[in-house]
């Protein structure tokens, strides 16, 4: 089960997830000028943060989540629910193809890695970064004015000025 929003220390939740953002971005940036020796740690990288970005945004069911677990609905006033706004995973085609592409090739030995996964191929990491850039953007729309105010502290970005206030 998660906390709730009053439990926790924002301060801390602002800087894990603006070093997600910001790993995303730096990997996802140089991925496509790497030689193919540095391409496997870069693609890995991208992977990670891809998933952890994805698990964050999109809800999964309450008794699935860790005591200490983090959730955009958690940042989220309940008048303006997150989960009822943002689209549905399984319907979001870079998405749930970018989180079954980390799973198979990151998170766990498998067969079905592909024979490109080790330079990265078929990634389409531009895609991944817009559509991650565009629930990023929604979150900020959604989240509480205080927790709003700590991260773009914490990832000062003129991704923030899109805010609607």
């Amino acid at each position: 089960m998660l906390k709730k929003y009053d439990e926790l220390d924002l301060n801390h939740v602002a800087r894990h997830l603006a070093y997600e953002i910001s790993m995303l971005e730096h990997a996802g940036s140089l991925l496509p000028r790497l030689s193919p020796n540095h391409k496997n740690a870069y693609v890995e990288c991208f992977a990670i943060h891809t998933r952890n970005l994805i698990e964050f945004y999109f809800s999964k069911p309450l008794e699935r989540y860790q005591k200490d677990d983090l959730a955009a609905l958690q940042f989220c006033l309940e008048s303006d629910p997150w989960t009822k706004t943002r689209a549905d995973l399984s319907k979001d085609e870079i998405l749930n193809f970018a989180l079954k592409r980390a799973n198979k090739q990151v998170s766990h030995l498998t067969l079905d890695r592909g024979e490109d996964a080790s330079v990265g191929k078929s990634w389409k990491i531009y895609l991944i970064l817009e559509r991650l850039r565009e629930l990023y953007v929604e979150f900020l729309d959604k989240c509480r004015p205080e927790f709003y105010k700590i991260l773009k502290e914490e990832l000062p970005d003129p991704v923030h000025a899109r805010r609607k206030e």
